[in-house]
């Protein structure tokens, strides 16, 4: 190597090392480079199905509606992509364009002693796949601290055209909470899980045709995952600063 072009690249790489630090020490404790929060994310082979459930739910957060109770149908906007981010998904990242879907919402409750209703449709438009969603929501209790999730169901279904292309429910009552979407090929997914809190919980899952089903379990501190057929026990510590240690 040119030792001219080694001593050039480490200057600049020392320069520009200093200059980050300095730029750095610059920054106002109230900026939100320092203020804004840190999300991390366990990344395992649990990710996918649980990753499909967030994305519902998230969707459905997104169109508000205990915000719109018997305020008549209306109309949400709802950004895919931050759904998505979890998932390390992103369809408008590339064109550097906002993905909104668009959905038609009407919620309703006959009384305080009735179940929130919700009826939904959703048009989901991505290159070369639209899709419409149909979703029927029933709501009797909102995430507490027990039951983590709230008290609700909702079954839904996705056509692309005249044809079905997905199908799920989910279902969640005080002990835990039941998951299940089936399409084509990988996109099937079967989750249950109990859970007392949003930090900790146990559960089940089958991903695919079957042939990818774990048991898991976790808390604040650790990951633990087994294949359902009784191999390949791992557990992960979830400290940031252990993030290469694999526990037993």
């Amino acid at each position: 190597m040119n030792r001219r072009f080694l001593l050039g690249t480490v200057l600049a790489v020392a320069l520009w090392t200093g200059a980050s630090a300095q730029a750095q020490s610059a920054i106002p404790s109230t900026a939100p480079y320092v203020t804004d929060p840190q999300n991390l994310y366990v990344q395992d082979q649990t990710s996918q199905g649980i990753g499909s459930l967030n994305m519902v739910l998230c969707v459905i957060g997104g169109m508000d509606p205990g915000d719109m109770v018997n305020a008549g149908p209306y109309i949400a906007l709802v950004e895919v992509d931050q759904c998505n981010a979890k998932n390390g998904q992103s369809s408008g990242a590339s064109t550097g364009a906002t993905n909104y879907a668009t959905a038609v919402v009407n919620v309703t409750r006959a009384s305080n002693s009735d179940p929130m209703i919700a009826k939904i449709w959703l048009f989901v438009n991505e290159p070369g796949n639209s899709t419409n969603v149909y979703a029927y929501l029933s709501a009797s209790q909102s995430p507490a601290a027990s039951p983590p999730y709230g008290v609700f169901r909702m079954d839904y279904v996705g056509m692309n055209g005249s044809q079905p292309a997905f199908n799920g429910f989910i279902d969640s009552q005080p002990g835990g909470i039941q998951f299940l979407e089936t399409g084509s090929g990988s996109s099937n997914t079967a989750l249950s899980m109990v859970a007392t809190s949003t930090t900790s919980g146990v559960g089940s899952m089958s991903v695919g045709s079957g042939s990818s089903s774990f048991n898991f379990a976790y808390d604040p501190g650790f990951f633990h995952r087994a294949n359902g057929d009784g191999t390949n026990d791992e557990c992960f510590d979830r400290s940031k600063a252990n993030a290469s240690i694999l526990v037993g």
